[in-house]
């Protein structure tokens, strides 16, 4: 649906005010995705902790994830994957001792030689070490952190120099300080501070980004949601509010960067982009969503992503949008849900050349595990003059008097919405907007309170948006 109002138009030399209507009757496909079938990485009937996913310089997709033995016991353990475009390899794993804190995800990078890097905190000690492909290196020691330092967030910039932010919480309270530190010519830098800031008791989020003039970007959430990049001092979006965690940023083909956040006390997901150094109004993604499930990230063509979880009936799915700049607009609600009762949360998303990635945990009665899926990129949102063959929506009578009946049919569990609008596309009624589990279902649209004239029933399910012109007759 397309308005185009209060455009003036001169005839016979009076003006006249008009408002031109266009509705797309033909399908409108919100980037339709067709998933590969999940893939199973690994399971366990222990938890598996932070899983992350990242796109080699050979065009290989990396899959990691850790796991503690004991309650924070005598080892931990990082468990490594490949896939070559054909099938995943054998699972790489190595022991590390003592145990060490990773972030969520589980920080990884890859330098101009192509090894993986990651970080962790061993006791109070900040490490690095890396991945070169037949085995790990020594730790290498970065820093004697004070306590409660935790969580090291790690990320490559576009010269493949890799650049770690750590965070002190000072003596557990509410003062917090975050250093950065790089690695150059085989050694790594001292932190040095970068930012101080408030905190919520108990913890908080922060994440790093690189945009495409190679600028590092921190973003932090807690008592306070802010966000500083290099060479400028910070900016403060939202002070002394709910605590916002978890919070994430990307950047797309325009250099945008793109910020995404989540108020803890009602799950709201929340985003801004920052256009000639001024951030958009707060948009929201998803209402609501899983507290600290979260991932974004951008792909070729320039299209944001963004991913969490959300709960139905005692389990837990993940969904997805989109937001195309072609077109300027958010896609509808893509749900993901391929693996029936099992708790499906904590995707991580990665762009790859042609598809686009998803890595996440899934728990079942008594296993847990890790699995990866894929799904072609759709380059932006298209129009199509065919329906769907898996959906069917049909309006009868049409025309009508007072009232008629809208159906249509569901393969599967889906988020519906369906909604009337009249000829100016206003709102008129919004008859569903939810879950559906799958099978056929009618809705009676009464029409006593409305005049006579053409409306349009738009009907939207999993990405995919059908229009039907419907006539009311008095």
């Amino acid at each position: 649906m397309q308005l185009d109002r209060g455009k003036k138009y001169c005839y016979n030399g009076i003006m006249k005010k008009m408002i031109l209507v266009f509705f797309a009757i033909s399908t409108v496909a919100f980037g339709e995705l067709k998933w590969s079938e999940p893939m199973l990485l690994w399971s366990d009937t222990i938890r598996i902790w932070n899983p992350n996913i990242i796109q080699t310089t050979d065009g290989r997709i990396l899959a990691a994830w850790g796991k503690y033995y004991g309650y924070y016991g005598d080892s931990a353990k990082i468990f490594l994957r490949y896939y070559d475009g054909d099938q995943w390899s054998a699972l790489i794993e190595d022991r590390i001792f003592p145990p060490a804190s990773f972030g969520s995800p589980f920080p990884l990078a890859i330098d101009a030689d192509g090894c993986i890097w990651t970080m962790g905190v061993i006791d109070t000690s900040v490490y690095a070490f890396f991945w070169d492909g037949d085995k790990w290196s020594e730790p290498e020691w970065i820093w004697d952190a004070p306590r409660y330092s935790y969580n090291p967030r790690l990320i490559h910039d576009n010269n493949r120099r890799i650049w770690a932010v750590l965070n002190h919480n000072m003596s557990g309270g509410e003062e917090v300080y975050f250093y950065v530190t790089f690695r150059d010519n085989d050694q790594w830098s001292f932190p040095e501070r970068w930012v101080q800031t408030e905190w919520c008791m108990g913890g908080g989020d922060f994440r790093i980004g690189c945009d495409r003039s190679n600028q590092i970007w921190l973003v932090w959430g807690g008592l306070e949601l802010g966000v500083v990049c290099e060479g400028s001092g910070p900016e403060i979006l939202i002070p002394y509010v709910h605590t916002c965690q978890p919070v994430r940023i990307t950047f797309d083909s325009q250099n945008r960067a793109w910020l995404f956040y989540q108020f803890e006390f009602d799950s709201l997901t929340s985003s801004r982009h920052r256009v000639n150094s001024q951030w958009s109004p707060s948009d929201t993604v998803f209402s609501p969503s899983n507290w600290y499930d979260l991932s974004c990230c951008c792909d070729s063509d320039g299209v944001v992503w963004v991913a969490s979880s959300q709960d139905t009936a005692n389990l837990t799915h993940i969904i997805l949008r989109f937001y195309d700049p072609t077109t300027e607009r958010w896609s509808e609600i893509i749900a993901y849900d391929p693996l029936s009762n099992w708790c499906e949360y904590n995707p991580v998303l990665q762009a790859g050349k042609d598809h686009l990635w998803m890595i996440w945990n899934a728990d079942s009665a008594d296993t847990r595990g890790v699995f990866a899926s894929y799904a072609d990129l759709p380059g932006g949102i298209t129009e199509s003059s065919l329906i769907s063959e898996e959906f069917s929506l049909r309006v009868m009578p049409n025309p009508f008097r007072n009232k008629t009946n809208i159906r249509f049919s569901l393969p599967k569990k889906n988020y519906v919405r369906l909604n009337i609008y009249d000829a100016v596309g206003r709102l008129c009624t919004p008859l569903w907007n939810g879950w559906l589990e799958s099978g056929e279902y009618n809705f009676n649209w009464d029409t006593q309170a409305e005049i006579s004239g053409i409306y349009f029933c738009l009907f939207q399910v999993g990405g995919l948006t059908i229009g039907e012109k419907i006539i009311a007759v008095k």
